[in-house]
């Protein structure tokens, strides 16, 4: 911009840059009181860039250091404006001064001097000796072109093993760059909540009214509390990082309130449904569950921007116990289909942090839970999916009294739900053994019941009856037979029958046993 308004501007223009406009003349003249005119956008739009943030970096960031450099007239030129400073009168002497300001930054902070990327040799005189090219054989070649098929058909040199899941996640895109990847995760979450609004749908209202206690009020006092807490610690320094300007925590939260209505929403659905329309007030009531979920949310976005806030920065202005914020991850992957790959896992390395150290301090919520629960650990029947257990006796006929144990590897059930190339793997992925319901409500009693012999036993015919009468006179004849009683007789002796369950006897033919008298 301020290229154009200069004089001599003939030589500092690109004539073949896209970016200028299709009646631009080297010759032409644009007028010193209008502002500078902006290429940001087309630079966004050429490089993949977004041009809000360019924007909001430019006004809040670069703007107000360069008008600090003309207040301590370092820079020269039109101050108002922020032009005329590449006119020949003032050129030489901004040029001078940047200088000299930054050999002094240099010389005080001891950073690296970045102008040696400046020079004209710096493509010769910086980075790795290149290594003479040489001309492949015909054998390095169809090695090459063998290996190159491999990768494009297997999508990684790693071994496909059954433990590692990988074939489960979506493919990842090729040539991808830390800027297109950055781009590529806001413009997903903006797709996610595209035509949303930061309050309730409709919807979400209706299911609201039909409570037994409206939660309306209470739950957007409790939203507009954390919104402001956010605001506070993004805009405030910290220890690791600087506050970031007002204007980006809003539209972080912004962001993150869209996307808490919206999957705070589909959670509500399908547990109306799954739970065959129970009232939703007992978990709509739950300050844990609302500041979990809302802090899931915020951790979504802050990573999708690429923030320096990560976690557990956002449960810790929050107070909120790691142990609560691992019971929301699974809900909050379950109702949002749109979360893409690098975002499932990044949720899943902060649920394996919680699971293997945070909820083990001595300070965690864990601690309460289980004395709450009278001591009981679930079984892993009580929280693991049937489709993971094995009876053990290799057989889906008929039920097993052997211990249900889990099958060999064991695969997450969150794995399954992202298998590339499959838009239906949600519905074939059973659903969890837990509701959010029972998540955030009080331990039933006995739920925590250990079942020795796996689930209820088959019949009648190898159950416990026992049928006791008067004990019998020692040293009478026992018989075992295929009809899997006792029975015990003697003349003028009263007969007792113990039904026992019986293994692998199919035959007719008995065992007697002699009880011994002691001497």
């Amino acid at each position: 911009g301020n290229t154009l308004l200069c004089a001599n501007r003939k030589d500092l223009i690109n004539p073949v840059f896209r970016g200028l406009p299709p009646s631009f003349r080297a010759e032409s003249h644009v007028s010193r009181g209008e502002p500078p005119p902006c290429v940001l956008e087309k630079l966004c739009e050429l490089h993949d860039g977004l041009v809000v943030e360019a924007k909001g970096i430019k006004q809040h960031y670069f703007k107000p250091f360069v008008q600090k450099l003309f207040q301590k007239q370092i820079l020269k030129g039109n101050e108002d404006l922020l032009t005329e400073m590449l006119d020949p009168q003032n050129f030489v002497d901004n040029n001078k001064a940047l200088n000299r300001e930054y050999e002094e930054y240099v010389l005080t902070v001891g950073d690296f001097d970045e102008r040696v990327f400046l020079g004209a040799d710096a493509d010769e005189e910086i980075g790795t000796p290149r290594k003479i090219v040489q001309e492949r054989t015909a054998s390095q070649t169809v090695a090459q072109n063998q290996l190159q098929q491999h990768v494009e058909k297997s999508s990684s040199l790693a071994p496909s093993t059954p433990l590692t899941g990988r074939v489960y996640l979506k493919e990842k895109d090729l040539l991808v760059t830390p800027v297109s990847l950055a781009t590529q995760s806001v413009s997903r979450l903006q797709s996610m909540v595209a035509g949303l609004r930061t309050s309730p749908s409709e919807n979400l209202v209706q299911i609201f009214k039909s409570c037994s206690r409206d939660p309306t009020e209470s739950l957007l006092a409790q939203v507009k509390t954390l919104g402001q807490t956010f605001k506070e610690h993004y805009t405030n320094d910290s220890e690791d990082t600087p506050g970031s300007h007002i204007d980006f925590a809003e539209n972080r939260l912004k962001l993150a309130q869209i996307l808490y209505y919206k999957v705070l929403e589909n959670v509500l659905v399908q547990e109306t449904k799954r739970l065959q329309g129970r009232d939703m007030s007992v978990l709509l009531e739950q300050d844990i569950f609302h500041c979990s979920m809302m802090a899931c949310c915020l951790e979504v976005v802050l990573f999708s921007y690429s923030s320096q806030r990560t976690f557990p920065w956002i449960i810790n202005i929050f107070k909120l116990a790691p142990f609560y914020f691992f019971k929301v991850i699974e809900v909050f992957i379950r109702s949002e289909e749109g979360l893409s790959r690098d975002m499932v896992k990044h949720l899943n390395s902060i649920e394996e942090q919680v699971l293997e150290s945070r909820a083990w301090m001595s300070d965690s919520a864990l601690w309460s839970a289980l004395e709450a629960a009278g001591n009981k650990v679930p079984t892993v029947e009580e929280v693991n999916f049937s489709s993971c257990l094995d009876s053990g006796s290799g057989s889906t006929n008929g039920p097993s009294h052997l211990p249900l144990v889990a099958q060999s590897p064991i695969i997450h059930p969150r794995i399954r739900e992202f298998r590339s190339g499959l838009g239906s793997a949600r519905k074939e992925v059973p659903p969890s053994p837990l509701s959010v319901h029972d998540r955030y409500s009080s331990p039933a009693a006995g739920s925590a019941k250990r079942r020795l012999f796996g689930d209820d036993a088959p019949g009648p015919s190898v159950s416990l009856n026992t049928r006791m009468s008067p004990l019998p006179s020692p040293a009478k004849r026992l018989t075992f037979g295929s009809s899997s009683t006792l029975k015990s007789g003697g003349q003028g002796a009263p007969t007792t029958i113990l039904s026992i369950p019986l293994q692998g006897v199919s035959s007719d033919r008995t065992i007697t046993l002699i009880p011994v008298q002691p001497c």
